[in-house]
């Protein structure tokens, strides 16, 4: 059985547990079981409680990221395929396995993706053979979709977060203390109808985003008895846009909020 991207199991990892016991508890008789979890997650083993490591009598294989001569190849091999001969040079397949290889640790899956899309954007322009604008502007335009994807993928509270987040920078409030983005925060969950979390809470959340690049926080202080505190912004990635293009892929409405009333 083999259970690709296995990290996102989640919390309740006990299917780790019990699939290879399946024999053992009855519930098998002619087959045997083997489990293989693939995963980019190197954590994720960190992570898994002493019985199931001894249940699933574990070994770690270990692929390296593809070179950028290899992204290239793979890039190549593709073109052959699903491009006519004039559309693509070269250059083409140097540069979208390069770009992968500097942009995307590697990731076959984003060189392939790239060459598509940069082909979609010639083609549409009429133009051959793929030029490194088209290639830049694909870039962009996957980099910009992958961000969005992301912030689809989180919890509740974060995406509140950045909604909060969002607002402040739309309203020129940025960089905004941490308390200030709490009050934002706070109205944002109560027009989704959920109970906001305290402000210890919500930078627990807050702590997260910081650690995934989205949010850059700043420290403040003034020395002994003056107090200090922290300011937060978006990184130079995330726009308020991309914020609101995954509230609408997710379908949800993206309500207004006036952050005066929350300061």
């Amino acid at each position: 059985m083999i259970l690709d991207e296995v990290e996102k199991i989640g919390s309740d990892q006990t299917i780790l547990y019990d699939i290879p016991r399946a024999r053992d508890s009855g519930y098998l008789t002619e087959a045997r079981v083997g489990v293989i979890g693939i995963s980019n997650d190197y954590e994720f083993r960190k992570n898994l409680s002493p019985k199931i490591k001894d249940s699933l009598c574990e070994t770690e294989v270990y692929f390296p990221q593809y070179t950028s001569p290899e992204l290239q190849e793979i890039v190549r091999t593709r073109a052959e395929k699903a491009l006519s001969s004039g559309a693509y040079d070269t250059n083409t397949i140097a540069r979208c396995g390069a770009k992968a290889y500097q942009n995307a640790r590697g990731s076959a899956r984003r060189a392939i993706r790239l060459l598509k899309k940069s082909a979609e954007i010639a083609e549409k322009e009429g133009v051959e053979p793929i030029s490194d604008d088209h290639i830049d502007r694909a870039h962009e335009k996957l980099q910009y979709d992958n961000l969005v994807q992301k912030f689809t993928d989180q919890d509740n509270q974060k995406l509140y977060i950045l909604k909060a987040v969002a607002h402040l920078t739309e309203q020129g409030k940025t960089p905004a203390r941490t308390s200030t983005i709490h009050g934002v925060y706070e109205a944002v969950a109560y027009h989704y109808g959920d109970k906001p979390l305290t402000q210890r809470g919500m930078f627990n959340h807050l702590s997260k985003l910081v650690m995934f690049g989205w949010i850059n926080t700043y420290e403040h202080n003034k020395g002994r008895g003056t107090g200090q505190w922290n300011e937060h912004e978006f990184s130079d990635d995330v726009k308020p846009d991309k914020v609101q293009e995954a509230f609408t892929h997710l379908g949800r409405e993206w309500l207004a909020v006036d952050v005066t009333d929350c300061e």
